[in-house]
């Protein structure tokens, strides 16, 4: 029987290609040639500015948290995190390996748990705004198509269905490594949600994942404005914007590849505006997206440099534990203990 972790990696690429089959290959081609360096400039400027949302949210949650944390070291460990997001199956790998480096110095546990719940807080608010725009304004998408825009709801059903189990796993794994036993578990979790959540931090994350979520659509709508049958209103391409964004949390993809273009061409075909259309949209969203987080290759490339230094240093393991370049190393301009 095949592993599950495999069968993650593999479905994406699958769903992929069933649509290439479907719609044909003229889409992905479509997308690539329309990907010209200044789309790509735009992108990276848009990227750069939703990234310092995302690092922000992530310094007020571990403020919240009480855990220390830093703008300067947030900053380039997002940037590296969703490099590896784009290159890596599950889409969240590189969030992983940032709560690894984080949790150096502020403990693998709280640093797990922080990163959970900054996420948590974007998704979250992606689904609320989608559930509104979608829910009670259905004619944004397709004016007199109930039948198409039902299903494309049926999408965001998917994936709030995806991201309940993701909250119920990945919650209940972050709370393991801090505290023992079911209760300690819920309790954990449950004071988590109140500090991070349900406070006037979490209004400021929630803020700050608008922003974040301003700039993901900002890249949908530069990707859209290069496939000419794609010419819809902008409030319309919001709309579906929203929707293959939250296709994306569907967590069987590379990337982002495959559900994305799924949800794009079921909700581009619920517009009107055609399958064909929606996928290349998506495939230039996922390719721009990538281009934007290029910049994350450099506190990779650092990381890795400094890191097989360590290893051939004379301390060994005990220089690994502060590698330069994660959030819990000095070149990212932190302080041994202090990061606020």
């Amino acid at each position: 029987m095949m592993p599950r972790r495999v069968l993650r990696v593999l479905l994406g690429p699958a769903v992929l290609v069933v649509i290439i089959l479907v719609v044909g290959p003229e889409p992905i081609i479509e997308a690539v040639t329309s990907a010209s360096p200044a789309r790509v400039a735009l992108a990276m400027i848009i990227g750069a500015a939703t990234t310092a949302a995302v690092a922000a949210r992530w310094v007020l949650c571990c403020r919240a948290l009480r855990l220390p944390l830093r703008l300067g070291q947030a900053y380039p460990a997002c940037y590296q995190a969703q490099l590896l997001n784009a290159l890596l199956p599950a889409g969240v790998l590189g969030d992983a390996a940032r709560a690894v480096g984080h949790g150096r110095r502020a403990g693998i546990g709280p640093a797990a748990r922080a990163v959970f719940w900054e996420r948590a807080s974007g998704q979250l608010t992606l689904l609320a705004v989608t559930g509104v725009v979608v829910l009670v304004w259905p004619r944004l998408i397709g004016p007199d198509r109930p039948t198409e825009v039902r299903a494309a709801c049926l999408v965001i059903m998917v994936a709030l269905a995806a991201a309940g189990f993701w909250v119920r796993r990945e919650g209940a794994a972050a709370a393991a490594c801090s505290a023992g036993g079911w209760r300690g578990r819920v309790g954990v979790l449950l004071a988590d949600v109140r500090t991070t959540l349900i406070s006037r931090t979490g209004l400021a994350m929630a803020g700050l994942s608008l922003i974040a979520l301003a700039g993901y659509l900002a890249t949908f709508l530069v990707a859209a404005s290069a496939i000419p049958a794609a010419g819809g209103r902008t409030g319309q391409l919001i709309a579906l914007g929203l929707i293959t964004l939250v296709a994306m949390a569907v967590p069987f993809n590379v990337g982002g590849f495959g559900p994305r273009e799924a949800g794009a061409a079921l909700a581009l075909a619920a517009a009107g505006l055609g399958a064909g259309t929606g996928v290349a949209v998506a495939a230039l969203y996922g390719l721009l997206s990538l281009a934007a987080a290029l910049p994350g290759a450099i506190p990779l490339v650092i990381n890795l440099l400094r890191g097989r230094a360590a290893d051939r240093g004379p301390s060994g393991s005990a220089s690994r534990a502060g590698t330069p370049g994660s959030p819990g190393a000095e070149t990212s301009g932190s302080e041994p203990a202090r990061r606020s």
